[in-house]
């Protein structure tokens, strides 16, 4: 069991090697550790067999260079870019583990990842964080009518509007349904508002094509919540109360967003800021 530890150790530190690299030096170290272990093995023979002649001594160390040289390069070649290979295949799968596939966002769980390190971020720096929640209006209505091919469509055309409303002011993430989460570090309750009353025009302008020529659009209900900035006496990046934190902010933008549709739809709604808890 040690042993097996220990080679996969071994494994995980050459791997990691490999991939720090230019492809060109891993290979040429194992042709070079090669031809060294095959010199090494030829002149300890040598030294054994008594006298030598030149020709063969000369014979011997061509062959130990030679063959290594020729064996090593193409393999160790193919095993530099497997491991590249292997490397790739398994950032694309994480890629995909954390992406929403209809709409290429951040799916639900790594927007709370998200939520939590930005967090902790604007807990450190005392600035302000806000999240809001962007609910389409009548979605499930327009899907029942027109198919849930137009409703995938609407969806998609939600998630463009809020890569290109955001453009690096926050980041948006599927929630889940016609739901999507929107995170905005360092905006405070005024600033956030302004930029999701942005955000509700840009969806409400992004209609889809039906057959025969027609459109159709949905608008948006938003919810924006606050957590003012400030210094706090504990900033510490494992702070047991951040899960608790993004949840009451998400919560409170939830009932805003409530509100905004009870007030009649498509418009933002945003409370007082929440104030931020000193912790420890």
């Amino acid at each position: 069991m040690h042993r097996a530890s220990t080679r996969l150790r071994s494994i995980r530190v050459l791997s990691a090697f490999v991939l720090r690299v230019p492809r060109w030096v891993s290979i040429a170290l194992v042709v070079a550790v090669s031809v060294a272990l095959s010199v090494g093995g030829v002149l300890a023979a040598l030294s054994t067999s008594g006298d030598v002649s030149p020709r063969l001594f000369a014979q011997s160390l061509a062959i130990a260079v030679i063959v290594p040289t020729l064996v090593a390069g193409p393999v160790s070649a193919v095993i530099v870019e497997l491991v590249h290979a292997l490397r790739d295949e398994h950032v694309g799968a994480l890629e995909a583990a954390q992406r929403d596939e209809l709409t290429g966002l951040p799916n639900r769980r790594r927007t709370l990842e998200l939520a939590r390190r930005e967090l902790e971020h604007a807990r450190r720096a005392g600035r302000p964080y806000s999240v809001a929640l962007v609910d389409l209006d009548d979605f499930k209505a327009a899907n029942d009518r027109h198919g849930h091919a137009t409703g995938d469509a609407l969806l998609r055309a939600t998630a463009r509007a809020c890569r290109q409303t955001l453009d690096g002011h926050g980041v948006a993430g599927r929630w889940g349904g016609e739901e999507f989460l929107v995170l905005l570090p360092g905006a405070d309750a005024q600033s956030a508002a302004e930029l999701m009353e942005r955000l509700r025009g840009s969806i409400a302008d992004c209609g889809v094509a039906l057959a025969g020529g027609a459109r159709i659009a949905c608008t948006a209900s938003i919810g924006v919540a606050t957590l003012r900035g400030g210094p706090v006496r504990d900033a510490a990046a494992n702070d047991p109360d951040a899960d608790a934190t993004i949840e009451r902010l998400v919560a409170a933008a939830d009932r805003r967003m409530y509100e905004a549709k009870a007030n009649g739809k498509n418009r933002v709604a945003a409370g007082a800021p929440t104030a931020r808890r000193a912790s420890g």
